[in-house]
């Protein structure tokens, strides 16, 4: 439509061949999960909002291949991105794209459930504690129905800055709220 033609035209990617490969190993080697990946606009709008908000650290839960990781990566602002997902298999395709990016060196890859990972960077005492830096940007993209138990972590752990922004894909959910 004409409408997708406009927001495709607006939508500037710093690496657009690294997203496209995303996509392709996405639908390669999960083609019924391959609608998954963050498309361009998303990318477009994740990173804008990152740089409009001066963002520093962004945490991200679900990575699957990594197409969102990369747009938050490469903000002007960005320092460091720390994506989560439980799928070990998705990682491996992640860290595969992580690789060829010239943002590599901002991504740090996590696995495992979310609400665990969240509980382990918030921890003062455990072996990230230097990770107590709140981060400015949350995105959270997995586990729809866990959205409010991850907010809640979140917020309560100190790990979303105060006026840090908290974005949250697919809040309606076929029809419903996630």
């Amino acid at each position: 439509s004409r409408y997708r033609r406009f927001a495709e035209a607006m939508s500037d990617l710093e690496e657009p061949e690294l997203m496209a490969f995303a996509e392709q190993r996405a639908l390669a080697r999960f083609p019924t999960a391959s609608h998954m990946c963050s498309g361009r606009e998303q990318g477009a709008l994740l990173r804008l909002l990152c740089t409009l908000s001066g963002a520093r650290r962004v945490l991200e839960v679900g990575t699957f291949t990594g197409s969102a990781t990369i747009c938050l990566a490469s903000a002007p602002s960005v320092e460091r991105v720390v994506t989560i997902d439980w799928d070990p298999r998705s990682a491996e395709e992640a860290a595969s794209v992580f690789a060829q990016s010239r943002f590599r060196d901002r991504i740090e890859q996590r696995v495992g459930d979310s609400l665990s990972e969240i509980a382990k960077l918030g921890n003062p005492s455990g072996p990230s504690g230097a990770e107590l830096e709140p981060f400015d940007v949350v995105f959270l993209d997995a586990d729809k129905r866990g959205y409010g138990a991850q907010r809640d972590l979140l917020v309560s752990s100190g790990l979303l800055r105060v006026g840090g922004l908290l974005v949250a894909d697919n809040v309606l959910w076929k029809g419903r709220t996630a």
